[in-house]
C-alpha cells in the first residue's frame, strides 16, 4: 500500500511532467520520440473512451481520472504508474511485454523507463513484466491486467545488469522475454513463477 500511496503521490505532484512527450519520450530512439505519448498512453487507460476526440484537455481529464482510480487499494496500474514508480526507485525500469497480442501496444509498452529525476549510472534496472491471469485469451487476442516484478535469482546477476547493459543500441530488450536469461523470475505475490518460453 506504500508504493501505491507513493505513486499516486508523485502522479499527482507532477502531473505535467507525466504528460510532457519529452519526458515520456526520454530513452527512446530519435524516431519513435516523434510520437504523441501522452496521447497513446492516454489510449491504454481504463478511463479512455474509444473514438473519444485527444486533445490535451481531454488526455489529462483521463490521466486526472486514472490518477484518482488507482486509489482504490488493487485497482489496474497502467503505463504512467510505471513511469512513477521509476521515479519513486529513482531507478530506471524497464517495461518487459510479451510477444503477445497487438504488437502496436507492444511497441509502445515494452520499453525503458527512466526516473524523473538524475540518478546513479551504476543504478540495477527493475524489470517489470505485464502478464494477466485470465484464461480465456490466445496469444493473439490477449491483454495484461497487471504487471509482476522480474527478479533475479542471485544477487550477481541484478547488480550486473543496468539499463546500458541490458539494452542495445535500438533499445531492444533482449527482442523477447523468452530471451531474459534463466536467473529472472516473475513474483506474484508469494508464489514464485519462472517464465514459460513465450511463442
Amino acid at each position: 500500500e506504500e508504493m501505491r500511496v507513493r505513486i499516486i503521490q508523485e502522479l499527482a505532484l507532477n502531473e505535467g511532467v507525466y504528460l510532457s512527450n519529452e519526458y515520456l519520450a526520454k530513452g527512446l530512439d530519435d524516431q519513435e520520440r516523434n510520437q504523441n505519448l501522452s496521447v497513446r498512453f492516454s489510449q491504454f487507460s481504463d478511463t479512455y473512451i474509444p473514438d473519444a476526440i485527444l486533445n490535451t484537455e481531454n488526455v489529462q481529464n483521463i490521466y486526472r481520472k486514472e490518477v484518482l482510480s488507482i486509489t482504490e487499494n488493487k485497482s489496474f496500474m497502467g503505463i504512467w504508474q510505471l513511469f512513477a514508480l521509476s521515479s519513486v526507485l529513482k531507478a530506471p525500469l524497464f517495461s518487459v511485454y510479451p510477444m503477445k497480442g497487438n504488437m502496436n501496444v507492444r511497441n509502445d509498452l515494452h520499453r525503458v523507463i527512466l526516473p524523473r529525476t538524475t540518478f546513479k549510472a551504476n543504478t540495477t534496472t527493475v524489470f517489470i513484466l505485464w502478464t494477466s491471469n485470465r484464461d480465456d485469451l490466445t496469444n493473439g487476442h490477449w491483454l495484461p491486467n497487471h504487471f509482476v516484478p522480474l527478479v533475479p535469482l542471485n544477487s550477481q546477476v541484478g547488480n550486473q545488469n543496468t539499463a546500458e547493459q541490458i539494452v542495445d543500441g535500438s533499445n531492444e530488450f533482449c527482442a523477447t522475454v523468452e530471451e531474459l536469461k534463466p536467473e529472472y523470475l516473475a513474483v506474484s505475490g508469494i508464489d514464485i513463477i519462472k517464465e514459460q518460453r513465450m511463442t
